[in-house]
């Protein structure tokens, strides 16, 4: 990028009184409510004025967003200081912000909040699995999870539940999700054999199976193989619990749920398969019929990933003898920034400093005035 350091004041757009922009304030659109994944209900306004209270017009704004979108993404004040953009949340529900900056570096950038609630619901799901053989007659409380479409929990949605095989029950009929998206029922298990029972909502169907049994073996033992097992991070390897009875049979088609000690460093899925989050040694359980057995897990560090470069860099003439450097900080694994600088008319570049990490700003003073200097940022 090149910029002429040419003396420039530095002032910002000027208002009615002819001051410059000294803050921004939200007209509209703060602390507004919508689901996930959709617009607020009205555009976000803001006014930038001056010391005087005056709006300031020609002031660049910008609309910066985490995880949601903004439509314009930059804008322009008018006659009365207003810039305005429509804000489309992002997947999460809870609190999102957004952030304006106008009137450059000396103006404190305004955050706007909203808050996001849970789209409709559109998927269903049991995560506790299907319950173990059961004697008939047995009562088995059944649990499903209603999420939206980004996985966010449903509360207030009905959920049917119908007994589909077996001749068994289940109570109530329909039942609504709670805050954490969770609907339970009591299922009365009916005749030996092949036992299911449905779970329902806005179209979506899971369904638990159970096998009932007159009489069934306990499970006495479970063991994992491998007992002793290393991944590295990212990367997943599965376990095979096997469950016997006191005599050392083993026992066919119980139901097996693995834990980890720490999902910081491994999770575990309801399948067995090992997943490596960080560098580490743990510990997963598997059970079944209270018993339970141990493997360990042993987490390797990845190698080392190269930071994204920045973009964005933009220069700014300060004053006649300082020149000041922004960017766009695209790395969350950068130990830093290096910035060098060159006279155009130089081949030669040369490093001016080494910034400390999520640094996105550099003042680069004691230039020489009427003189055209080029700049570059690298990430290290």
């Amino acid at each position: 990028m090149l910029l002429l350091a040419c003396g420039e004041s530095g002032l910002g757009p000027t208002g009615p009184a002819g001051g410059p922009v000294a803050s921004i304030a939200a007209v509209s659109g703060a602390n507004a409510m919508a689901p996930v994944g959709g617009p607020l209900p009205d555009s976000v306004i803001i006014r930038a004025v001056d010391l005087a209270g005056h709006g300031v017009a020609g002031v660049p704004v910008q609309f910066v967003v985490a995880g949601g979108t903004v439509s314009p993404a930059t804008a322009t004040t008018g006659a009365s200081g207003l810039a305005r953009t429509m804000w489309t949340l992002g997947p999460a529900a809870g609190e999102q912000t957004l952030e304006i900056r106008a009137g450059g570096v000396a103006v404190a950038p305004l955050i706007v909040r909203a808050t996001g609630t849970a789209a409709a619901p559109s998927q269903v799901a049991k995560p506790g699995g299907d319950p173990t053989p059961t004697p008939t007659g047995s009562q088995v409380p059944l649990m499903v999870v209603v999420a939206d479409r980004f996985g966010n929990p449903v509360a207030g949605a009905s959920v049917t539940w119908l007994s589909v095989a077996g001749g068994g029950a289940v109570t109530p009929a329909a039942s609504l999700s709670d805050a954490l998206g969770q609907a339970r029922a009591m299922w009365t298990i009916g005749a030996a054999g092949d036992n299911r029972v449905s779970a329902s909502v806005a179209g979506t169907v899971v369904t638990f199976t159970v096998t009932a049994t007159v009489v069934v073996q306990p499970v006495a033992s479970v063991t994992l193989s491998p007992s002793a097992s290393s991944v590295a991070v990212g990367e997943v390897t599965t376990l095979v619990a096997t469950t016997r009875d006191a005599a050392g049979a083993v026992l066919t088609g119980r139901a097996v749920t693995f834990q980890s000690a720490n999902a910081a460093i491994v999770t575990v899925s309801a399948s067995g398969q090992v997943h490596g989050v960080a560098p580490g040694r743990v510990a997963i359980t598997a059970t079944s019929e209270g018993m339970s057995g141990q493997a360990q897990v042993t987490v390797t560090a990845p190698p080392p990933v190269a930071p994204a470069a920045p973009s964005g860099l933009i220069a700014t003439a300060a004053s006649a003898s300082q020149i000041n450097l922004d960017w766009q900080d695209n790395s969350t694994a950068e130990t830093g920034f290096e910035i060098e600088s060159r006279p155009t008319a130089s081949a030669t570049w040369t490093s001016l400093a080494t910034s400390s990490a999520n640094t996105i700003t550099y003042h680069h003073g004691g230039l020489t005035p009427s003189t055209s200097y080029s700049y570059r940022v690298r990430a290290c």
